[in-house]
C-alpha cells in the first residue's frame, strides 16, 4: 500500500495489492473483481475467505522464506524484508504508519497454542468476514508461531466499536485466556495493549 498524488500535487490515498493478477488467475476471477473485493468496494465474502486461504496456505508453504521487496512509504522510509504473505511487515511501526494514512490502524491479536485454539481453527478467517460486513476492518495475516500472532486492520475512526466485536468473539470461543490484544501506535512507534488493558506493552515477538 502506498500514498500517491495526482497530477495537481493534491495528495490522495492509492491501494496496491503485490501479486494481485496472479492471485486473481489463480482464483479464477479478474483482477478488477478481487481489487474491489479487497478494498470493500464489493461486498464478496466468499472470494475474501478464498484469498486468504490462498494467502495462508503460500504462508504456511514458504514458511516466512522469500522476500516480496520494500515497501515505499512516507518520508522515503522502507519497509524491508516482508515476509511471504506480508506478516511480519505489521511487527514493524513503518508499515503501521503507511497503514494510519490509510485510515486503518494494525491490531494484533496473540494467541497460546490451546485444545480451544485448536477446535476453532480458522477462527480469524470468520473475525475478519464479520469485521468486513459490520465495516470495521478485515482480517490481514497469522504468523504461526506460539503463540499465534493474528493481524487484523481496523479502522481507526472506529477501532473501539472493532476492537470490542474483536474481543467479545474471542470470548465466544473460550479463547481470552492468555490472550493479548493489542494495537500499533506508530506516531509513538510501540505497542499498546488493549487486552488485558495494559498501556505501553513492548511489540509482540514473532
Amino acid at each position: 500500500m502506498v500514498n500517491a498524488s495526482n497530477e495537481k500535487g493534491t495528495p490522495k490515498k492509492a491501494v496496491r495489492f503485490h501479486g494481485i493478477s496472479a492471485d486473481a488467475g489463480t482464483l479464477g476471477v479478474n483482477r478488477s473483481t478481487l481489487f474491489r473485493a479487497l478494498t470493500g468496494e464489493w461486498r464478496l465474502p466468499g472470494l475474501l475467505a478464498r484469498y486468504r486461504q490462498l494467502k495462508l496456505s503460500r504462508f504456511n508453504a514458504t514458511r516466512l522464506e522469500g522476500n516480496l521487496g520494500a515497501i515505499p512509504a512516507p518520508g522515503g522510509a522502507t519497509v524491508s524484508p516482508r515476509g511471504a504473505d506480508g506478516a511480519l511487515d505489521n511487527l514493524h511501526p513503518e508499515w503501521g504508519g503507511v497503514v494510519a494514512r490509510l485510515g486503518f490502524t494494525v491490531v494484533v491479536v496473540s494467541l497460546p497454542r490451546s485444545e480451544h485454539l485448536f477446535q476453532h481453527q480458522g477462527f480469524e478467517q470468520k473475525l475478519g468476514i464479520d469485521l468486513l460486513e459490520a465495516k470495521l476492518g478485515q482480517y490481514d495475516s497469522t504468523i504461526w508461531e506460539n503463540p499465534r500472532l493474528h493481524f487484523f486492520l481496523l479502522h481507526t475512526k472506529a477501532l473501539r466499536a472493532a476492537l470490542e466485536l474483536v474481543q467479545s468473539r474471542l470470548a465466544a470461543l473460550n479463547l481470552l485466556t492468555g490472550c493479548r490484544i493489542g494495537r500499533m501506535d506508530s506516531a509513538d512507534k510501540v505497542w499498546r495493549t488493549v487486552f488485558p488493558s495494559i498501556e505501553g506493552a513492548p511489540a509482540p515477538q514473532a
